[in-house]
């Protein structure tokens, strides 16, 4: 019988034996929530590097519903290079299907004569401004389970199916709880929780799923608290013929910007 309540250092635990069993509280719909699902195959990519090499870009694409069950893990190493091993991941589940297909590159620093500075600024609202926007969420929106294992403070943007029409979304996210697990999976999941800007631009229920998601790294995850506070900006580019293209950034508390996230999500009436 699936644990119906599993914390995601339980969940991580598991990926050395090469399966990771899903439970109800990581469901977004009818699929296990995104970030979890890119955050075990980054860390199973992670557990096959030997020496200090650092994601620095990681690429998904959504295949199909990842379900709440045991589900295999597959880690091929494309290259290894004198500096940068690049690999990828298959998420598969029992009946063969595949769910989820990732590639990544592991860097070493390089030494270098330049170095250009980074221009994008956190322009985070308080944490302590969240209460309007988060009574609107939940007056507007059904909550999925995978919230359940995260506190957010949405600050500002575009909360689902409020017709508010915004194409901003941002907010404050931290993991619950104690999680005792590599801080490189723990950021990438919190970069998933914003949902698609595109949401707010509707009154009635919608469907929604991701597609693909690329997240580049710029401060070496490993250096950063993976247990903290981030705050996530992201944006709609466009969104036009059921598909909606959203980037933007992730910030540590104290302003250091961790990643710059890009995916597209296909969304439907």
């Amino acid at each position: 019988m699936i644990d119906s309540d599993l914390p995601i250092k339980d969940i991580m635990a598991t990926i050395p034996e090469n399966y990771v069993q899903l439970s109800q509280n990581w469901l977004q719909g009818r699929t296990g929530f995104g970030g979890l699902v890119a955050a075990v195959a980054c860390e199973h990519m992670h557990q096959q590097i030997e020496d200090k090499r650092t994601l620095r870009s990681f690429m998904g694409s959504f295949v199909a519903p990842t379900p709440a069950e045991k589900l295999s893990i597959e880690t091929n190493k494309a290259r290894e290079g004198k500096n940068v091993t690049q690999l990828s991941t298959n998420i598969i589940a029992p009946d063969g299907q595949l769910c989820f297909q990732s590639l990544a590159a592991f860097g070493v620093p390089r030494e270098t004569r330049e170095t250009i500075p980074h221009e994008l600024p956190m322009k985070a609202e308080a944490r302590d401004s969240a209460a309007v926007m988060e009574r609107r969420l939940i007056q507007h929106s059904p909550l999925p389970n995978f919230l359940v294992n995260f506190d957010i403070h949405w600050t500002g943007g575009g909360i689902p199916m409020s017709g508010m029409k915004e194409r901003r979304v941002g907010m404050w996210v931290k993991h619950n709880g104690a999680l005792n697990c590599n801080p490189l999976p723990a950021i990438l999941a919190l970069a998933d929780i914003p949902p698609a800007a595109v949401m707010s631009y509707y009154t009635s229920k919608m469907v929604i799923s991701s597609l693909t998601w690329m997240i580049d790294v710029v401060a070496p995850m490993e250096q950063i608290d993976g247990s903290g506070w981030f705050y996530i900006d992201y944006k709609a580019d466009a969104a036009a013929h059921g598909y909606s293209q959203q980037s933007g950034t992730i910030h540590a508390e104290d302003g250091t910007l961790v990643a710059l996230s890009r995916q597209c999500m296909c969304y439907f009436d």
